[in-house]
């Protein structure tokens, strides 16, 4: 039997369909290397938002234990706060220049970009007294590179008589 000459008994690839493959391989591994930038960057965004999410939340819960124990607010300031506790004067204040909440001074939290402290009467009335302070609202903002995360919370002043 003779043996055909023609297009369709030949093996392989012609130059074109070789160069339509590589060029939809190409394409198709631009798209994943895309995607995989893409899906990493978002992954490190959400490393730092729970990176400041939890300064933020850390410094809030340590910061209500304390004033809870506490035995006296002494101090009020919109971003600072003294209280005793037993013998022990503690001040907790905000350092904008170092992005830090200081405990006497010490840093106490990092990669903070806000601090405030509102004070309250037990009718929710502001107040400018430390004796008169029945509840503290305190928001705190962290960040970490572009992530913020603000924490507000109310603490509720023990009535120690």
């Amino acid at each position: 039997m003779p043996e055909r000459n023609n297009r369709f008994n030949r093996m392989g690839f012609t130059l074109v369909e070789a160069i339509i493959a590589a060029s939809i391989i190409g394409i198709i591994m631009i798209t994943v290397a895309a995607l995989y930038v893409q899906t990493g960057e978002t992954t490190a965004m959400v490393a730092y938002r729970s990176e400041a999410t939890f300064e933020a939340q850390e410094a809030v819960e340590r910061m209500i234990d304390t004033v809870r124990n506490s035995d006296e607010l002494t101090v009020i300031e919109s971003d600072s706060f003294e209280i005793l506790m037993g013998p022990d004067t503690i001040k907790f204040s905000y350092d904008a220049e170092n992005g830090d909440i200081l405990r006497n001074g010490e840093a106490y939290a990092s990669n903070i970009t806000d601090f405030t402290v509102s004070y309250f009467d037990i009718d929710g009335e502001p107040v400018v007294l430390p004796e008169d302070v029945s509840r503290m609202d305190i928001s705190i903002t962290a960040t970490q590179d572009d992530a913020v995360k603000t924490v507000q919370t109310s603490v509720t002043m023990r009535r120690r008589t």
